[in-house]
């Protein structure tokens, strides 16, 4: 129990073990509270060429699915119409992948699609709120594209249905 202060470990000693436990987890609170969040983007397995996807180099990968999100890019590089998958706005996922895969503000990312609704009648993806909805939609879907928390797809996605294509990390 290193690292505890001392008050801790007499509450250990003197109350027994499962008083300890609650007053060491509260210690730790603190910790959990600002974890990093790994979110994961996955794509359904049987896109075709989605092998030579997987052969670019992340950053290449980052920037197609940057562009398959937005809509700058209507199909993936064998030629099949891209299915991106949004979230709702206020999502942690999607405040994530706008900061870190779109290189965007939230506010940025609502004025591009006003914009693309008047240039080209383009409209944001499709969003789906819960987890588990989006990954059994995406086993279904052909060319689809998402954002997940990596918790998410190792707990509920089907691994010979969908691909990872890259992670990314969201500090707390």
């Amino acid at each position: 129990m290193k690292g505890l202060s001392p008050s801790v470990l007499g509450a250990v000693n003197r109350k027994g073990v499962r008083l300890g436990l609650v007053i060491i987890a509260m210690h730790a609170m603190p910790l959990l509270c600002f974890a990093d969040t790994v979110y994961a983007v996955i794509a359904n397995s049987e896109t075709p060429g989605l092998e030579a996807v997987l052969a670019m180099d992340a950053a290449a990968r980052k920037q197609l699915t940057r562009q398959l999100m937005l809509k700058q890019r209507s199909t993936w590089p064998s030629g099949i119409r891209a299915l991106p998958i949004g979230r709702p706005i206020d999502d942690s996922a999607e405040i994530a992948f706008a900061a870190h895969v779109l290189e965007m503000s939230m506010e940025a990312v609502s004025q591009h699609w006003v914009r693309a609704k008047q240039i080209s009648g383009a409209t944001p993806p499709r969003r789906i709120a819960r987890d588990k909805w989006l990954l059994k939609f995406m086993e279904r879907k052909v060319a689809s594209i998402a954002v997940v928390s990596y918790d998410s797809f190792q707990r509920f996605g089907n691994s010979q249905l969908l691909t990872l294509l890259f992670t990314f990390v969201d500090e707390g």
